[in-house]
């Protein structure tokens, strides 16, 4: 994955990655090396993505896939990016803020394998696009819910922190996790 990031990263997170290459490389970074570096930013989810490969028996590309189509699609990837902007100043803030990504991070793991288990003969992002298509309800609450956030103005510590519980609660509705 980190040889190639872009077999895995979703295209919102895609855009972030070159852009992100693209402002080390301005500051004189050797091309490989601004790659490497930001590969190594974005991928922070590889060993999420190993974990679940090696439960299932699956290809880790296809997993990593798999994880970055249901980041995408419910809304991870958005609420990741939205919080690289939250003022968090105060000590307590920054650990909140960590604590609700790294919440977020879990459920986009237990989705992912949830969905990998269900569809096991279609390739990874083949079952996250069946799931979604099956489960109407959940794709319009975790829509409405994004929609909400995004134009209530600035993500806050608060709002993060809500987004995460609601996203859960949607979730455990459809799968139990």
């Amino acid at each position: 994955m980190l040889a190639n990031p872009e077999a895995v990263l979703s295209p919102l997170s895609l855009e972030a990655f070159k852009t992100r290459v693209g402002m080390y490389e301005e500051q004189g970074a050797p091309v490989g090396l601004s790659r490497k570096i930001v590969a190594l930013q974005m991928l922070m989810f590889s060993c999420d993505v190993q974990k679940i490969a090696i439960a299932l028996d699956r290809k880790v590309v296809d997993v990593g896939r798999a994880y970055s189509e249901v980041g995408e699609r419910i809304g991870f990837d958005w609420l990741r990016q939205a919080s690289d902007t939250l003022s968090t100043e105060d000590h307590w803030d920054r650990l909140a803020a960590r604590a609700v990504l790294d919440d977020l991070a879990d459920q986009q793991r237990e989705l992912t394998q949830h969905i990998l288990e269900e569809n096991r003969k279609a390739d990874g992002p083949e079952a996250v696009i069946k799931w979604f298509d099956d489960q109407e309800l959940t794709r319009a609450r975790a829509d409405r819910l994004l929609s909400d956030l995004k134009s209530s103005g600035p993500l806050s510590v608060a709002k993060l922190s809500f987004a995460a519980r609601h996203l859960r609660s949607i979730l455990s509705r459809a799968v139990g996790i």
